[in-house]
């Protein structure tokens, strides 16, 4: 009887090498890395609100909430953002193994429905606990803060952009358009529509129709009857006038949004390469920094600083408590 040997995972360029595996991988790591000083602050934090997002019932995840928040918070300490590029990190990276306490790589669709799945008020209430924790192991206290803020250009196309102006001009134009297509029902029907939304207004129009029995036709060789054409102009001034609402409504209190991101403002940016002064969809960040820690940052719409500073103080005194004895910030917040 032949002997063979049958290999399991056999290629061209397959080698066999005796098999290694060390006790622990924080043997092979240094206490002073970067990697054990983030893990020994996130240790420290309080987790309950971010294990509050998943449900008690059915299977637990495959990899804990917790573990896979100080990946990403390692992860990012070190310029690395792109998911699929930390999950390729799991898997040949040595400091994100130990990370990971041998559970298994992540795939980038496991870190992407994480960070989604985190709101806003959980990452604000953890960096503060990190803050804190910052504060009793370094020099980070609340005897000043430095303030300052930059445009950061946010990732839409420049060119979808709606403005106040010209949406309300619009919605002026549609006025007077109403007012002459009222004027044509009251010559239709007799009765007065002035006070008659454009709800009620293509209601009435589409009474006119059915009680003359006009038929709706479309396309070339066919000729729409007055009564057709009367209703199509209404519809067309309801549908817009629904449509500047909603933009008036993403808008708010601001001039401008990107239709590809609607929380970006249009704004003058401090590198202009064609010297033209063009506009463009940006944040204006805000940041509170003390012993070179970031201890705050928010996102504001303003094109400026000048309102930005007491919202920001204010949201830092309900996240802290307190403010700094002393706000250092320059004259661009003077008005």
């Amino acid at each position: 009887m032949l002997n063979k040997i049958n290999h399991v995972k056999y290629t061209k360029t397959y080698t066999p090498r005796q098999l290694v595996l060390p006790l622990d991988y924080g043997i092979s790591l240094e206490q002073d890395r970067l990697v054990c000083i983030v893990d020994a602050l996130l240790e420290r934090l309080d987790y309950s609100a971010l294990q509050h997002l998943y449900s008690v019932k059915g299977r637990n995840p495959k990899v804990p909430p917790k573990i896979l928040f100080k990946v990403m918070v390692f992860a990012a300490a070190q310029g690395v953002y792109s998911l699929r590029s930390i999950s390729e990190q799991c898997r040949v990276n040595i400091e994100y193994m130990w990370l990971l306490e041998g559970y298994p790589a992540p795939s980038h669709m496991t870190f992407g429905r994480f960070f989604h799945r985190i709101p806003i008020e959980v990452l604000r209430h953890l960096f503060a606990q990190f803050v804190h924790q910052l504060s009793l192991l370094d020099s980070v206290d609340f005897t000043e803060w430095y303030i300052d803020g930059t445009k950061m250009e946010a990732n839409a196309n420049r060119y979808t952009f709606v403005w106040r102006k010209r949406v309300e001009k619009g919605i002026a134009k549609l006025k007077e358009k109403r007012r002459q297509i009222q004027e044509q029902m009251l010559a239709f029907t007799g009765m007065d529509t002035f006070t008659l939304d454009d709800d009620e207004l293509l209601r009435s129009a589409a009474d006119v129709c059915q009680e003359k029995g006009i038929i709706f036709v479309q396309g070339s060789g066919h000729r729409k009857r007055a009564e057709q054409k009367l209703f199509e102009q209404v519809a067309s001034i309801r549908e817009k006038q629904q449509e500047y609402d909603a933009n008036l409504t993403v808008m708010g209190e601001r001039n401008s949004y990107s239709k590809t991101d609607p929380d970006a403002t249009f704004m003058r940016m401090k590198e202009d390469h064609m010297k033209n002064g063009q506009l463009k969809p940006a944040y204006n960040l805000q940041l509170a920094v003390q012993s070179e820690y970031i201890i705050g940052l928010s996102l504001f719409p303003n094109p400026t600083d000048t309102r930005t500073l007491i919202p920001f103080l204010t949201a830092l005194e309900s996240e802290y408590g307190r403010l700094a004895d002393h706000i250092v910030a320059d004259a661009g917040y003077d008005s």
